[in-house]
């Protein structure tokens, strides 16, 4: 690559209608959606994109500059199409995420969305601090040096922690349910990943390879389902991306990409692997049992 390329990555996510209830996203919804991005990419006011999905959560990537009102007039066509067809009526707000980057001459780029909020500050603390997941952090010098982790509450206050040596402050404000956004950055200031927080859904920006966590690394920790606050997340790919019951597991999502030059080479759906058949199958168990005990709720 012929001199420093500087991209910028934004991943937008707002619920915008589903059917049945909250199960999934109407095809209809995501073509009339995508058309407004399409718009915007031949015209080359945005380098390219990408629509996700998530329960009825509509996921947007774009790289470029983005006009201003992009997002939100894409949002509204999207919800617009939800209410012709007669929908449920969409709940929660929208976060948006933005990761700028100078390119590496081979940059892979991971982009996770759940429908859940509760569990994206556990999963970036096993990717980046947990030696267990990431074994890098001991082994590569690239790592041991550890993480910087910025957090940001719902009421503006913010927290930076350094790993390894602050890894139990870390802990603790991890579980923090005013989470709102994360910053992960190397020692140097370089940016790791960014995440953001809402009650209906999280979406994550991670580089990997090189001096990051490799790809293998960022997934290791969906091995094994996540349980947290009374719910389970299980790692589906796209078409598995729907829930059929208020109990059944959250999902979550992992897209990954080759970005060259701000454009999006991809997507591999990272979840579209038997290997993670073991965690999807316990996660269903997990969640039946708490079914089970009715109005208790544990």
């Amino acid at each position: 690559m012929g001199g420093e390329e500087i991209s910028t990555i934004t991943v937008a996510v707002r619920a915008v209608g589903g059917y049945p209830g909250h199960a999934r996203i109407h095809p209809k919804v995501l073509e009339r959606a995508a058309r407004v991005v399409k718009e915007q990419v031949k015209a080359g006011t945005v380098t390219d994109s990408g629509i996700i999905h998530c329960g009825d959560l509509l996921g947007l990537i774009l790289t470029g500059a983005i006009p201003d009102d992009l997002i939100e007039r894409t949002f509204t066509a999207g919800q617009n199409e939800a209410t012709e067809l007669h929908l449920c009526p969409s709940q929660g707000n929208s976060l948006t995420l933005e990761l700028t980057l100078t390119e590496r001459e081979h940059e892979p780029v991971l982009v996770l969305m759940t429908d859940t909020g509760r569990t994206v500050a556990q999963i970036l603390y096993r990717i980046f601090a947990d030696p267990l997941m990431t074994t890098r952090l001991v082994s590569d010098p690239c790592l041991r040096e550890g993480f910087v982790f910025e957090l940001t509450l719902l009421d503006g206050v913010q927290h930076r922690y350094t790993t390894p040596g602050e890894t139990y402050q870390l802990l603790g404000c991890l579980t923090d349910e005013e989470m709102k956004g994360i910053r992960v950055l190397k020692q140097d200031g370089t940016i790791a990943a960014v995440a953001g927080i809402e009650r209906t859904g999280g979406a994550i920006i991670i580089r990997t390879e090189g001096s990051f966590p490799s790809v293998d690394e960022v997934l290791a920790p969906f091995l094994s389902p996540h349980l947290m606050a009374g719910m389970t997340l299980m790692p589906v790919s796209i078409c598995d991306a729907h829930t059929t019951k208020a109990t059944s597991p959250s999902r979550i999502t992992a897209f990954g990409f080759a970005l060259n030059r701000g454009r999006l080479i991809g997507p591999a759906d990272l979840f579209d692997d038997p290997a993670f058949d073991p965690s999807r199958q316990a996660a269903v168990r997990m969640a039946g049992t708490r079914r089970m005990q009715g109005p208790f709720r544990p």
